[in-house]
């Protein structure tokens, strides 16, 4: 992921229009870099249940692809090496916020719900939003 973000880091790319958006991923530079990130065709979101076989062991669809997801936890990098092993919250504070799920920018290992990131709160990375969900218990 390292190689990966330095990469975008160091470029500028502008889209005058949507031909544009399209010409970079479809057949583009980004088609490129999707096919070494393992994509098979999908470069763009995909329609909710578009993978209806992709299942957890939880029973739980749709948990990773589309976008990363912010969620409430603070992040910290060593925070699960002595984490509790049940429904571990997170640090109780914190200066950056967690991100879980990999989104379709991502590499293709990255595409589960255990997948971690971080952003400070005011940032709106491409690729990441949120789900609205309650306790189940």
């Amino acid at each position: 992921m390292k190689h990966y973000t330095s990469y975008w880091a160091q470029r500028t790319i502008t889209f005058q229009s949507g031909a544009d958006w399209d010409a970079f991923w479809v057949s583009g530079e980004g088609a490129r870099l999707a096919k070494e990130k393992g994509i098979q065709g999908e470069v763009l979101t995909m329609p909710v249940d578009s993978f209806p076989h992709a299942v957890s062991p939880y029973g739980l669809f749709g948990m990773a692809g589309n976008a990363s997801e912010w969620v409430q936890d603070w992040y910290d990098p060593n925070y699960y090496k002595n984490a509790p092993l049940t429904d571990p919250t997170g640090p109780a504070q914190g200066a950056i916020k967690a991100m879980r799920g990999g989104s379709w920018l991502k590499p293709a290992a990255s595409l589960r719900a255990s997948d971690r990131d971080w952003g400070t709160m005011d940032s709106r990375p491409s690729g990441t939003g949120f789900r609205c969900a309650k306790d189940a218990y």
